[in-house]
């Protein structure tokens, strides 16, 4: 995949290159200077954005790539946010424009020098959509420049989260804080959607694992996007929730794609029922021999949502997906939790139709196998602490009799009340629990 960086200053696609290198390797950028030639596309918008949005769809149109353009602008407030649109217009060099901008404010004392700089990036498909993204960093105008890496006006633009100017900063610094790169920090899921969108294109029948949650609610948004024959695959269980089950089929529904519902005895799948050490895996590998027999009958290309925020923890049944083959497209393309969070958000998709939970089997100690009944048992339990109120509930069992209770970080003061302790404990010893204890330290991913 080739993407044009509309520039030829040879510094701001440095940083942009620098950038992409670790968020994107498998993406080749070109400038404007590795074509033999290019129209000058002329800056005569009223403001940043159209500036940017200008050159970003010009230029993609023109090279039939995609493009991601920007522009940026140093304001200073004394200067009634002069350079402004004419920051790179201010001299015929850096040194002129940065000698120029020293005079205006010559005689200006420290605290009247502030300024920002304000950058607007957008990235353009030919003929099609584009996106736009906007970062800022606070500063102040030294009296005379300070360093020698960066570019344009960085040796002048005091930082004072870095305590430096930006020529003083290492590129991971700067990058860190700067309007650039935090402009560079909101577009690059948009490109990332896009790859997706394009690696996902080529099937002409798809079929998304299908759990409800916000991951392969995402991928089957996205697949749905660029395919009309999608559907969800959803192998159901007796260690799911029931509210997992009508969940995942409401959204399917309100998605308007196909609802697959496979079912499977999990308790045939030896280490499974036993809740053995390898349980996650045994279970994982089961239900996707069954969700690949399915796709391989009715002729369609399974795609799961694992992503690469999912490499950083304990995934046992990751092992499963790459033993069966099972394309795993967000990972590929290196899509976070963040980015597919916030994608979500963009594609409408509201936050209260998306369903958080895991297997049931994960309340209870490895090696304790627990019948039915218990399952359902801990299911009505975190139920019952949904219904009052807790967007987030864990009921753990540590042995027969003694359970503990999470809820998010974020509701801990709901659950210290009196009255609210005294009715969760009578339901919990209701459930045939002899002691009920709570954890302090609230809920987080795999405690």
């Amino acid at each position: 995949m080739e993407i044009v960086i509309a520039t030829t200053n040879r510094g701001k696609f440095r940083e942009i290159s620098l950038f992409f290198a670790k968020e994107l390797p498998q993406v080749k950028l070109l400038s404007l200077m590795d074509f033999p030639y290019y129209p000058v596309v002329e800056e005569d918008g009223t403001t940043v954005e159209k500036n940017a949005i200008k050159k970003a769809v010009e230029y993609a149109n023109f090279f039939g790539l995609p493009v991601i353009a920007e522009d940026s602008v140093l304001e200073v407030d004394v200067l009634g946010g002069a350079p402004g649109l004419f920051s790179s217009r201010y001299g015929n060099s850096d040194d002129d424009r940065i000698r120029r901008l020293l005079m205006e404010l010559d005689g200006v004392p420290d605290e009247n020098r502030r300024a920002r700089f304000r950058c607007v990036t957008v990235f353009a498909i030919p003929d099609d959509k584009r996106y736009i993204s906007e970062g800022i960093v606070d500063g102040r105008i030294l009296t005379a420049p300070v360093g020698n890496n960066g570019f344009g006006y960085d040796p002048v633009f005091f930082v004072d989260e870095l305590g430096k100017s930006f020529a003083q900063a290492l590129p991971i610094e700067k990058e860190a804080v700067s309007h650039r790169g935090k402009a560079l920090r909101d577009i690059v899921k948009f490109v990332k959607f896009y790859l997706l969108q394009e690696s996902i294109r080529r099937f002409r029948k798809i079929a998304v694992a299908f759990s409800g949650g916000v991951d392969s609610t995402f991928l089957l948004a996205v697949a749905k996007g660029v395919c009309e024959d999608t559907v969800a695959v959803f192998v159901d269980t007796i260690y799911l929730a029931e509210e997992q089950r009508i969940s995942a089929q409401w959204i399917s529904n309100y998605m308007g794609v196909g609802f697959v519902k496979l079912s499977m005895d999990q308790t045939d799948v030896v280490g499974v029922m036993a809740n053995a050490e390898d349980r996650c895996y045994l279970c994982k590998r089961a239900m996707y021999l069954r969700m690949l027999a399915w796709c391989k009958e009715n002729d369609y290309q399974l795609l799961d949502g694992t992503n690469f925020t999912d490499t950083h923890y304990d995934r046992p049944g990751v092992a499963a997906l790459k033993e069966l083959g099972v394309l795993t497209p967000m990972l590929d393309i290196g899509l976070k939790k963040e980015e597919i969070a916030s994608l979500t958000v963009y594609l409408g998709i509201p936050a209260d139709v998306v369903y958080s939970n895991t297997c049931l089997l994960t309340r209870f100690p490895r090696g304790f196998s627990p019948d039915v009944h218990s399952l359902r048992r801990i299911e009505k339990l975190e139920a019952y602490l949904k219904l009052i109120g807790f967007s987030v509930a864990r009921v753990r069992v540590h042995q027969d009799g003694i359970c503990r209770i999470q809820v998010g970080k974020e509701e801990m003061n709901g659950i210290l009340n009196e009255r609210v302790i005294r009715e969760v404990v009578e339901v919990c010893k209701n459930s045939t629990f002899d002691t009920v204890t709570l954890d302090l330290e609230g809920y987080s991913f795999g405690r």
